[in-house]
C-alpha cells in the first residue's frame, strides 16, 4: 500500500511538473504560408467593323460582357489547370459613328474603322498561382446588315462568316515570384477565337516567368501580352487560334433609280419628283452619299416643270443623305436620262421609291434599250434597269427607275392635206401678182394716152 501511494503521488508530480513547464515554456506553432491576392489590369483588343469603300460607318453600339469559368478545367498530362472565380465583371460598351477614322482593309474594295474594347480586370482578385479563365461575349447589335466574326475565305475575294460565334477566351497567368517569400504577380494574358474548354499547355516559356505588368494591357498580333512582347512560345491551347480582335462585316448595298421620257409629245427638259423612302434598317443619324454624277445638281425651272427652282436645287445639290430623312422620304428631281444612286444602304432594309407622273402613262423599270446610263462601264452596254422601285435590299445592288410616255396623233378628216395646202397658196399668190402687174401696166398706158392728147 505504501509503495503504491509514493508511485502515485510521483507520477502526479510529473504531471505537474510537466505541465507548469509546458506554461512557462514559449509556444511553438508551424508558419502558415498566406498569399496575397493580387489584382488583375485593364486588358484591351480591337473590335473592328469593315464596310465597303463607298460606304460610310454606320451608327452602332456593340457591347461585350465578361464571365468567369464557371467550373474547374482538371490539369492533363501536357496542360495546366484552369481556374473557375467567382468575380463581377462590368459590361463595355464601344460605339461606332459615320465620321469614324478609317483605313484600308485587307481586302480591296473594303475599309475598315477600329475601336478599343478595354475589359476592367482591376477589381478581380486572383487568390493563388495559376491560370484563370473569362469569357468574352459579344452581343447581337441591333442593325441590320451586321455579319458577326467575318474572316476572309481561301480565295481572299470576300468575305464569310467565321465560326468564333463573337465568343473570346481570355487566359490570365498568375504566378509565385517571390522566392522565399510567397508574392503573386500577373504575368500573362492571352486571348483565344472561340470559346476553350481545355487547358494550355504546361511547357511554359520562361520569358513569361517574373515579368511586371503595369498599366493598361494590349493584347498583341499573338494573342498574348508578356512585358517585354515577346510571345510565350508553347504555352497555349492546341489546335486554338490566338488572336487580338472581333471583326464584323457592315453588309450594304447600293440604289440607282433614274427617270426615261417617250413619246412625241414627252418633254425632255421637264422635271418630275421622285420621294425615296427605306425604313427597317436604317438610324436617324446613318449617312448614305448620294451620287449626282448622272444627274443635275441644281435643276433650273423652265415652262413645262410645275416646281420651283430653288426648291429642286435645295433637294438634289447634296452629297449625303441621313437617315432619318430616308425614313421621312426624300424628295429628287429627275428629268429625261437622269439617273440618282445612294450607296452603303443596310442589308435588310426596305426601300421604295415613288414619282409623279402628273399628265404621263408610268410603267415601272426601264428598258436596256432606253438607258442612258451603263451599269457595267467595261461592257459599254446599257443594260436595263428593271428592279421593282419597292422591296427589300438582299444582297444585290438595286437598278430601278420608271418610264414615262406622252404621245398624240393629228385627228384625220377636217384638216387638208399639206400638198394641196401648198398648190392652193401657190395659184393664189401667182393669180395676185398678175393682176397687180396688169393694173400697173393699165395705169402707166392711161398716163401717156394723156401726154400725147396735151400736145
Amino acid at each position: 500500500m505504501k509503495a503504491k501511494s509514493i508511485f502515485k503521488l510521483l507520477s502526479v508530480a510529473v504531471s505537474t511538473g510537466l505541465l507548469t513547464a509546458a506554461m512557462t515554456l514559449p509556444a511553438l506553432a508551424v508558419d502558415e504560408t498566406q498569399y496575397t491576392a493580387v489584382n488583375g489590369h485593364e486588358v484591351s483588343f480591337n473590335k473592328v467593323l469593315i464596310v465597303k469603300e463607298d460606304a460610310k460607318i454606320p451608327n452602332a453600339t456593340f457591347t461585350f460582357s465578361t464571365e468567369p469559368l464557371d467550373a474547374d478545367i482538371d490539369a492533363g498530362t501536357d496542360t495546366l489547370a484552369v481556374y473557375a472565380l467567382d468575380a463581377d465583371v462590368e459590361d463595355v460598351e464601344v460605339t461606332f459613328a459615320p465620321d469614324d477614322d478609317t483605313e484600308d482593309d485587307d481586302l480591296d474594295g473594303y475599309i475598315r474603322a477600329t475601336q478599343v474594347v478595354t475589359i476592367d480586370l482591376t477589381e478581380v482578385e486572383f487568390p493563388e498561382p495559376g491560370v484563370y479563365r473569362f469569357y468574352i461575349t459579344e452581343k447581337d447589335v441591333d442593325v441590320e446588315g451586321v455579319l458577326y466574326d467575318v474572316e476572309l475565305n481561301d480565295t481572299d475575294d470576300a468575305y464569310e462568316e467565321g465560326d468564333g460565334n463573337c465568343v473570346r477566351t481570355l487566359d490570365v497567368y498568375v504566378e509565385d515570384v517571390g522566392g522565399d517569400d510567397p508574392e503573386l504577380r500577373v504575368t500573362g494574358y492571352v486571348m483565344y477565337k472561340g470559346e476553350i474548354t481545355e487547358g494550355p499547355s504546361n511547357a511554359a516559356d520562361a520569358a513569361t516567368v517574373g515579368n511586371e505588368i503595369t498599366g493598361d494591357v494590349v493584347i498583341d498580333e499573338n494573342g498574348i501580352y508578356v512585358a517585354d512582347n515577346t510571345d510565350t512560345g508553347d504555352t497555349g491551347v492546341a489546335d486554338a487560334e490566338k488572336i487580338d480582335n472581333i471583326k464584323n462585316l457592315y453588309q450594304t448595298n447600293d440604289i440607282t433609280f433614274g427617270k426615261e421620257v417617250i413619246g412625241n409629245q414627252g418633254s425632255r427638259d421637264k422635271f418630275f419628283q421622285f420621294t425615296v423612302t427605306v425604313t427597317d434598317g436604317v438610324n436617324d443619324e446613318d449617312v448614305f452619299p448620294v451620287v449626282l454624277d448622272n444627274a443635275v445638281a441644281e435643276p433650273e425651272g423652265n415652262s413645262a416643270t410645275i416646281y420651283v427652282a430653288d426648291d429642286m436645287a435645295a433637294a438634289n445639290n447634296v452629297e449625303t443623305v441621313t437617315g432619318g430623312e430616308l425614313k421621312d422620304g426624300k424628295v429628287f428631281y429627275l428629268q429625261d436620262g437622269n439617273y440618282i444612286t445612294i450607296q452603303g444602304l443596310p442589308q435588310g432594309c426596305e426601300y421604295k421609291i415613288e414619282e409623279e407622273k402628273e399628265d404621263y402613262t408610268s410603267e415601272d423599270g426601264i428598258s436596256a434599250e432606253l438607258a442612258s446610263i451603263d451599269i457595267d462601264p467595261d461592257t459599254q452596254d446599257k443594260e436595263a434597269l428593271e428592279d421593282d422601285p419597292e422591296g427589300t435590299i438582299d444582297g444585290e445592288d438595286i437598278y430601278t427607275g420608271f418610264t414615262n410616255e406622252k404621245k398624240g396623233i393629228i385627228p384625220t378628216g377636217i384638216l387638208l392635206k399639206v400638198t394641196p395646202v401648198i398648190v392652193i397658196g401657190l395659184v393664189v399668190i401667182a393669180g395676185a401678182a398678175f393682176f397687180m402687174v396688169k393694173n400697173v401696166r393699165r395705169k402707166v398706158a392711161e398716163a401717156g394716152d394723156a401726154e400725147e392728147t396735151e400736145e
